[in-house]
């Protein structure tokens, strides 16, 4: 075998076993490209549902917040609600207590007139006669 021929072959064998690890590489990295790819996918589709869980999240957040706020308007017209029944109630007490004692002041004040009226009655003449002595300079007072 001429030299040139033995290094032709051996070019050859060469270049085929470079082809074939060209092949290999090849198909190893097509495999883990695939690979990378559903690792890629999985994490945009995690990734996608994180965002679904985030905004469902978001929506829940807002929706309890709403509710928060009717709930808090609710107790707030039911605490106002029992608030005025109260101050109506204490006030027609309070009417009814203060007008008992408005009525018992004036029976009291009304027994003392009475009373001033019998004894000025009683004493009418007397009065006069005083004031009469005292008008005219015949007693001091």
């Amino acid at each position: 075998m001429p030299k040139n021929a033995k290094k032709e072959q051996q070019a050859a064998a060469e270049a085929e076993r470079i082809q074939r690890e060209l092949d290999e590489l090849k198909k190893k990295l097509s495999e883990e490209t695939r690979a990378d790819m559903l690792v890629l996918r999985a994490l945009l589709d995690a990734d996608r549902r994180a965002q679904g869980i985030e905004q469902e999240a978001g929506d829940y957040s807002v929706g309890v917040e709403r509710r928060l706020v009717e709930a808090e308007r609710e107790i707030d017209a039911e605490v106002r609600e029992r608030v005025r029944r109260a101050v109506e109630k204490d006030a027609a007490k309070a009417r009814e207590e203060a007008d008992g004692r408005i009525a018992a002041i004036r029976a009291e004040a009304e027994e003392k007139r009475s009373a001033l009226v019998q004894r000025f009655e009683e004493r009418r003449s007397e009065y006069g006669d005083k004031l009469f002595a005292l008008v005219i300079g015949a007693a001091d007072e």
